[in-house]
């Protein structure tokens, strides 16, 4: 299974239940392709991470569930996957997280996703901050999974467009009962 959505939208909270609920491997896409100091692997670097983690799931919890967005391994992820759970959620409730949960780090002092702490000025910075990010992508990639949706990679899976937050909870009990 397959959890996509915009940041801020629940993609890992969400497939982290869903794969503790179901008893499966629970694959952090972000984690895998997040290097140190906010740089990103290669594409061939993170493609080969992702197929070594899902083998690995495979074969030790007989299944998994990913949680990320990053479309240049959506034929090792979507492809194979039983159902894509698509966290569309409005815009105003991404940002309102992504900024609770920046400054949640901050005051916990945790890292991010790359391990780097976390910083006030990288969460707001208006090109490369976490917020900024949030708001520039969440209309795209709306548009790019609309477009999935007519092709032969999602044609043959499951798509379920969760709009709603409440809506997370009703999935996750007709998907794990």
């Amino acid at each position: 299974m397959a959890v996509i959505g915009p940041l801020g939208s629940g993609t890992t909270s969400t497939a982290r239940r869903l794969a503790d609920r179901l008893g499966v491997a629970c694959v952090e896409l972000d984690a895998l392709f997040r290097q140190p100091e906010r740089s990103s692997a290669s594409t061939l670097a993170f493609r080969r991470a992702v197929s070594a983690a899902l083998a690995a799931a495979e074969d030790r919890y007989d299944g998994w569930v990913t949680a990320g967005n990053h479309l240049m391994v959506a034929d090792l992820v979507h492809g194979p996957a039983d159902a894509i759970v698509w966290l569309d959620v409005p815009r105003r409730r991404t940002m309102v997280r992504v900024l609770w949960s920046g400054l949640g780090r901050i005051a916990r002092r945790t890292t991010s996703a790359d391990g780097t702490p976390e910083r006030l000025r990288t969460l707001v910075h208006p090109r490369r901050g976490s917020v900024a990010g949030a708001w520039r992508t969440h209309r795209g990639l709306r548009r790019r999974y609309e477009e999935l949706a007519d092709t032969p990679l999602w044609s043959s899976t499951r798509v379920i467009r969760v709009t709603r937050p409440i809506d997370v909870d009703l999935l996750a009990d007709e998907l794990c009962d």
